[in-house]
């Protein structure tokens, strides 16, 4: 008796692991897939420099020349806003070499914090101004830092 119990009970566990094959398998054949493209626009911020207004003439290096004390140079460079946000101006002059020819040399610039849009070229120009107090220092050299923020 417990054998034909055991094969009834067997049978019942095929029909059932049967039923849910079966409807896992017309599950499967009622499914669809959906794919659905992403796209979007990352906000970079930016700034080229050049040495004309058309951007053709990329600024690499400013070379002051020969300076003399008490005197003062100006440049002008045109800023460009290379990326794709509306952004503001800010600068830091970084690594004097002498340190100590922050001293005696200032550089400024005419810059009004005024919005700079996408693809937008500017012209500031920047100004160098000797100490007529300076004292050996021969030669000198900085990093201009020109940072570009976004505006929001």
């Amino acid at each position: 008796m417990e054998n034909l119990d055991f094969a009834i009970g067997a049978k019942i566990a095929i029909a059932i692991l049967l039923g849910l094959i079966i409807a896992g398998a017309a599950y499967a054949t009622l499914t669809s897939t959906l794919i659905i493209p992403n796209v979007g626009t990352i906000t970079t911020i930016g700034v080229e420099a050049y040495w004309d207004a058309n951007a053709t003439n990329l600024v690499e290096q400013i070379d002051w020349g020969t300076c003399d004390p008490g005197a003062t140079y100006n440049k002008t460079i045109y800023i460009k806003n290379s990326g794709n946000s509306p952004c503001t101006l800010s600068i830091e002059v970084q690594d004097w070499n002498p340190e100590n020819a922050s001293n005696y040399i200032v550089l400024a610039w005419n810059y009004t914090n005024q919005v700079i849009n996408p693809d937008e070229i500017i012209p500031i120009q920047f100004l160098l101004t000797i100490s007529d107090e300076i004292s050996g220092i021969e030669q000198f050299s900085f990093n201009l830092v020109i940072i570009a923020s976004e505006v929001g």
